[in-house]
């Protein structure tokens, strides 16, 4: 019997909408990967050091290089009753046939919402994505003078609440899943909860 490679999480914080996510194994599929890599929260981090995580992840980045990986996924959302699913909560698009892989799944599936944040800023640009792909480009990668931050939808990490709100960001620290509904704003802000040490953050 084959695994989900999607997992459940539930309602969102503001919202009935059931969501799920899905990732993968994030040192081997984030080629834009930059200054983040530093203190990666999605690797040997909290509960990402878990066996049984750090397995299914690696198992679903096998899966997401078969040719049966979109039917799979359609298939999945088809017979739960989720309605977003977060693209990634760990990994990052590692391809442009894998990000067509997602392209093809969420035209598919035009009444459920897709989100992601991604430093492969390159597979994305000039392309006509899905009505309901809702794609984020995050600072920290090799492709950060790619993103333009009047016309792209962005994210930035900030050091607290007060520095985000100061620089107009939306604050989706409690529930990120904010950014794949209808909103003007493009600056999307999470207030940076790790290591005191780390420096990651780029405004403050």
């Amino acid at each position: 019997m084959k695994k989900k490679l999607l997992t459940k999480l539930g309602k969102t914080f503001n919202t009935n909408d059931v969501v799920a996510s899905y990732g993968h194994t994030a040192r081997k599929t984030c080629p834009m990967a930059n200054s983040c890599k530093k203190n990666c929260y999605a690797h040997e981090k909290g509960r990402f050091t878990s066996p049984v995580v750090i397995n299914k992840r690696e198992y679903n980045r096998i899966e997401s290089k078969k040719a049966t990986f979109s039917q799979r996924i359609i298939e999945e959302i088809q017979k739960s009753k989720v309605n977003v699913i977060r693209i990634h909560d760990g990994g990052d698009f590692y391809s442009p046939n894998y990000v067509k892989k997602w392209l093809s799944i969420a035209a598919s599936l035009p009444n459920v919402r897709f989100y992601a944040y991604t430093k492969s800023v390159s597979y994305f640009l000039n392309k006509n994505l899905p009505k309901n792909l809702y794609i984020t480009y995050s600072y920290g990668g090799k492709e950060d003078h790619l993103i333009d931050p009047k016309r792209h939808r962005h994210c930035h990490i900030f050091k607290d609440a007060d520095s985000l709100k100061r620089n107009g960001y939306l604050d989706v620290s409690k529930d990120d899943s904010l950014t794949c509904f209808k909103t003007r704003n493009k600056k999307i802000g999470i207030v940076y909860h790790g290591p005191k040490s780390y420096e990651f953050y780029t405004k403050g």
